[in-house]
């Protein structure tokens, strides 16, 4: 990997390529966890590590220049309603845990992760409380768990394995909202649409254009990977099998439009020059 390099602290540092990642992976990792807090690690995790191989400086003065703007971000059209305080409690909760997880990934220094006691703090601090949904004890001692694995030396520069993590989780969640979870069995959606959609599936399709369109960003690079590895999963798999799972539940629930996969062939991808990952 890249050794990148780190700005020291500068409240007047102009905006830089660094600061236009972290804004944007602060939005797309939410929609790509699906309210998924472990899934949305991995994913920030499996970026970060793209940014840094690429050579992107890490910045740390987007925590506090940015913090205000991170926590006044909108939900999606189509979301269920939610009280602000939550919104903003967890929009600023990620932000910090974003920096944190970033920086662990530029610096390796993965011991320096917050504990559980330090995520209670944080929460605390951004004025959340265990009686919101996204802090409650059961979800931050799934967090806790989630961010105990990059402790662990031997995922610190795994690309390969956290792809793995995170394409894991992916498949668990989309498989809930075909009728398996207990909370959420259908998607709480409010504009009409499918309540057992495919959103992996929508955007690894919507990774494919890019990359054909030459647009393809960091993001776009992480579903075609999971695309490759979906490719490449053997029948003795763990993740085939929930995978084949998964896709015999989505044709239940849509027997007039069934399918063969829930992803785009990695060889629909365009290659991209000199990009190992293609």
């Amino acid at each position: 990997m890249t050794t990148p390099t780190i700005h020291a602290a500068s409240p007047s540092r102009p905006r830089t390529a660094f600061s236009r990642h972290t804004r944007r992976l602060h939005r797309i990792s939410f929609a790509a966890a699906q309210g998924d807090q472990p899934t949305q690690v991995h994913f920030v995790q499996a970026y970060a590590r793209r940014l840094a191989a690429d050579g992107v400086p890490l910045d740390l003065t987007v925590r506090e220049a940015l913090a205000d703007r991170a926590q006044r971000q909108r939900l999606p059209a189509g979301h269920i309603d939610v009280d602000r305080a939550v919104i903003r409690a967890e929009f600023a909760f990620w932000w910090h845990l974003l920096i944190d997880l970033m920086q662990a990934v530029y610096t390796g220094c993965h011991q320096g992760l917050p504990s559980r006691v330090e995520l209670d703090g944080l929460m605390h601090a951004v004025d959340g409380d265990p009686g919101m949904s996204p802090f409650s004890v059961e979800e931050m001692d799934r967090l806790a768990r989630t961010i105990a694995l990059y402790r662990r030396t031997d995922l610190g520069t795994n690309t390969d394995l956290v792809d793995r993590l995170l394409l894991g989780g992916v498949l668990r969640v989309e498989h809930g909202f075909q009728g398996r979870s207990a909370r959420y069995p259908a998607r709480p959606r409010t504009d009409g649409g499918d309540r057992h959609a495919s959103r992996f599936l929508l955007r690894c399709r919507v990774a494919r254009n890019n990359f054909r369109d030459g647009r393809a960003d960091v993001d776009d690079r992480i579903y075609r990977s999971l695309c490759a590895l979906l490719d490449q999963l053997g029948p003795g798999d763990p993740l085939h099998r929930v995978y084949r799972a998964l896709i015999e539940d989505f044709n239940h629930n849509h027997p007039r439009e069934p399918v063969e996969r829930l992803h785009i062939p990695a060889d629909a991808f365009p290659a991209e020059p000199g990009d190992a990952a293609a």
